[in-house]
């Protein structure tokens, strides 16, 4: 799975986009900080200022890129490691360890108990807008990359989220076209 370490997924992120930071890469960052301050407690205060859709967002983000990592129902301990490595280090340690291992687990537990299909449905209900909607699908792509090209299974899980962002086939092609050649350089 992820053989690219945080400092390779922002960078690759920031060439996709033709910026020194990306789209994927800085909504990862920002969302990550959010999702960090967010109430953990049922009767935890809710802090001023917190967006939660600013967490929705960070874990529809992460969440895109598990969905891909799981695609061929094959995502063991060292793998789950080194992807939890990269979320972390993409936005810059924002979230700690401990956080992404629970994320990571009630995302493992949330698509034992639902399909593929469903979990894109909550993705796609988190981004609200075309700029988050690319930014989730490039994240996704880049993690289908992130190891030994895209699978058959990895492009299926591509192929949900395009289609429930409503992302046409030229927009969606350009990009994985792009991190394909990213990828190899």
């Amino acid at each position: 799975m992820a053989e690219k370490g945080g400092g390779v997924l922002r960078k690759l992120l920031a060439r996709l986009s033709g910026r020194e930071e990306s789209t994927g890469a800085s909504l990862l960052k920002t969302s990550s900080r959010i999702y960090a301050d967010r109430p953990v407690q049922p009767n935890d205060t809710m802090r001023t200022g917190f967006d939660p859709r600013g967490a929705r967002l960070f874990r529809a983000l992460v969440e895109a890129g598990f969905l891909v990592a799981n695609a061929d129902d094959h995502f063991d301990a060292e793998e789950r490691v080194a992807f939890a490595r990269v979320v972390a280090e993409a936005c810059d340690e924002a979230v700690t360890s401990t956080m992404l291992d629970e994320l990571m687990a009630d995302l493992a537990l949330e698509l034992a108990s639902s399909s593929v299909e469903d979990r894109v449905d909550v993705i796609v209900a988190a981004a609200t807008n075309t700029e988050e909607q690319l930014a989730i699908f490039k994240v996704a792509a880049v993690m289908a990359y992130s190891s030994s090209g895209l699978s058959r299974s990895e492009r299926t899980v591509l192929n949900h989220l395009a289609e429930g962002f409503g992302l046409d086939r030229n927009t969606t092609t350009a990009i994985l076209d792009r991190v394909a050649d990213e990828t190899e350089s």
